[in-house]
């Protein structure tokens, strides 16, 4: 089985707390999805200085209603 990365890249880095996130899909992203995302990235893992330096890659695989659910539970 091949597995297909994400090829659609959303235009400019998403800045959370300083950290900057590059995110890619499979399809294309509002900024609100884009800015998600990344705050779930940004909260999966504990960050260093030095990672302020870089621009870190998010891939987002699931699907629009995985987003959806992931935008409504942000909310609350």
């Amino acid at each position: 089985m091949q597995t297909v990365m994400p090829a659609v890249i959303y235009p400019q880095p998403i800045v959370v707390n300083g950290y900057r996130f590059r995110v890619h899909a499979h399809y294309a992203l509002t900024e609100r999805e884009a800015q998600t995302i990344a705050l779930r990235a940004y909260r999966c893992r504990k960050w260093t200085k030095k990672d302020l330096e870089k621009v870190h890659v998010q891939y987002w695989i699931g699907q629009r209603q995985d987003l959806a659910r992931l935008e409504s539970l942000a909310r609350h």
